[in-house]
């Protein structure tokens, strides 16, 4: 099931930046194509890098539609193992911190916590000198939104 990361009610999710990997292992059965079909697996919309590997081999990074990647010569009948890492964009965590107080810059000054290698004085997980957003400021999709299929082409 595949779902907007925004859209989950754990704050760890819904405010997430990084990568995080989507694992699938699958069977593949498909009708004769011509001599010039090709089979592409399509992504659908991801938010907003996917790197693509399938049964070992790296189909390299997708970062605009299409997502999709010719797969060809590597998908078999049986046993095909997907791994989609996706990484998405910073501002969804700096939203997210926005609900903690701020322990940052103030008045020019770095503060105390971070010139004395101390622990946080907030529950924020970045650092900033300059962060535009707001508590309530809208968040970005966030994700693998899918459909992924496997689609034949034939040319």
């Amino acid at each position: 099931h595949l779902t907007d990361w925004t859209s989950r009610p754990e704050q760890g999710i819904k405010y997430y930046s990084g990568i995080a990997v989507y694992s699938k292992t699958f069977d593949f059965s498909a009708s004769p194509g011509s001599d010039k079909s090709k089979l592409y697996l399509d992504l659908g919309e991801v938010k907003d890098l996917a790197r693509v590997r399938l049964n070992g081999h790296d189909l390299g990074v997708l970062w605009t539609a299409p997502w999709e990647v010719d797969v060809t010569d590597i998908i078999r009948q049986k046993g095909n193992q997907l791994e989609i890492e996706v990484a998405n964009l910073w501002p969804n965590r700096l939203i997210g911190d926005q609900q903690f107080a701020d322990d940052g810059v103030k008045d020019g000054k770095w503060p105390d916590w971070l010139i004395k290698n101390e622990k946080r004085t907030s529950a924020r997980y970045t650092f900033t000198t300059y962060n535009p957003y707001k508590k309530d400021s809208p968040l970005l999709p966030s994700g693998l939104l899918g459909p992924v299929s496997i689609e034949r082409k034939d040319f």
